[in-house]
């Protein structure tokens, strides 16, 4: 039998294709490789930075009313800010305040008492759904009583429910919180002095006075930042009567809590920086004691002293006048009434680690501005 002969020139071009197959998935193996190892380069790098924007290169930050930051967790990261007022009415003015502080962009407001003036004829619920009416679903509007508050409390406090959580005491009457929750930058106490709550007395060495006193040593404890007191009744300003809680005004200015936030009076006062010192002053009298003044400017040293802010601006009208030829008047740095450039508003807040700045924004009437500034 003969043999077939090989045809090896066949034999050669198939075995040469079948290498240049094999090359060539080889090289696809081996790009598709590369570009995975580099994009996972990227993406790593990306996390690290945060996620960058295509067309600008710039970072794209989470949506957040708090500004902090994630990867560093430090507490100089962190920043919020609020609003405060109280005497609010149903006025054009009042829902010039609503709508400013919808669109402001607090993380909260504080409404520092009197909310409804007239009662008879406006119910609770009624008052409270116009109050929300002008203000985003679930906006933290934090209540505490004032006078004109008293028989209804407990409705309002329904009504208007505490939204920040994590207090302690009683929302609406005598509590406490720390904000932010998780990271705490500030402690606010807010009161019911003056018999505005029937059995809120703070005399020296009371359950109430006591409390006081346990949530600022508490906040100290706990190396939170700032220490805010507010209130409804006002202790101390210009042309008021008397003091019926002086012994906790004397336990604030004592204990040297950074800011007193006060309503009630419908107008706009800011003390200059005050503190006892022990020998030439030891409380704040109806006479000007220069000695109590720590610091007249704007510029405040955290821990020298305190500042009462009264913002009885919410909106009730007329605002009152304030008598100039009060002598109290030298505790006091700026002010603002109905016989000065009568201006409704707010006062805003900015917090952070290393300060804490006010600034008070007039949303109608008048064109009264004022502004200080308390650094560590």
């Amino acid at each position: 039998m003969s043999m077939l002969p090989i045809n090896n020139e066949k034999t050669g071009i198939s075995r040469f294709h079948t290498i240049f197959v094999v090359g060539l998935a080889l090289l696809v193996v081996l790009v598709v490789a590369s570009t995975l190892f580099v994009f996972t380069q990227i993406s790593k790098q990306s996390e690290k930075r945060g996620i960058v924007g295509i067309n600008k290169g710039t970072s794209i930050q989470k949506p957040t009313s708090i500004a902090a930051s994630e990867s560093s967790g430090t507490e100089s990261s962190v920043s919020f800010s609020f609003t405060a007022a109280g005497d609010y009415g149903r006025t054009s003015h009042t829902e010039a305040n609503l709508d400013y502080i919808a669109k402001s962009g607090v993380n909260f407001n504080l409404a520092i008492g009197d909310l409804n003036y007239d009662p008879t004829h406006v119910t609770p619920d009624a008052y409270s759904a116009y109050l929300k009416s002008h203000l985003p679903a679930n906006f933290p509007f934090e209540i505490i009583a004032g006078d004109h508050d008293t028989d209804n409390i407990d409705r309002y406090a329904v009504d208007l429910p505490d939204h920040l959580g994590h207090l302690t005491g009683t929302y609406a009457k005598e509590y406490a919180f720390d904000y932010p929750a998780n990271a705490p930058l500030a402690r606010f106490i807010l009161l019911s002095p003056s018999n505005v709550i029937p059995g809120y007395i703070y005399n020296k060495g009371g359950s109430h006075y006591n409390w006081v006193a346990q949530q600022i040593d508490g906040a100290r404890n706990a190396h939170i930042r700032w220490v805010i007191v507010a209130m409804h009744e006002y202790c101390f300003t210009i042309g008021s009567l008397g003091c019926p809680a002086s012994d906790l005004l004397n336990l604030l200015i004592g204990k040297k809590v950074d800011l007193i936030l006060q309503g009630h009076k419908h107008d706009y006062q800011t003390s200059k920086q005050l503190a006892f010192n022990g020998t030439t002053c030891t409380a704040l009298s109806t006479t000007y004691n220069s000695h109590c003044v720590v610091n007249a400017t704007k510029s405040l040293m955290k821990g020298a002293g305190s500042v009462i802010v009264v913002t009885g601006t919410g909106g009730i009208t007329p605002l009152l006048s304030i008598d100039t030829t009060d002598p109290r008047m030298g505790y006091f740095r700026s002010w603002m009434a109905a016989n000065i450039n009568q201006t409704w508003g707010v006062s805003q807040f900015t917090v952070t680690a290393s300060q804490l700045t006010m600034k008070f924004v007039g949303t109608s009437g008048g064109t009264f501005t004022d502004n200080f500034m308390i650094h560590v």
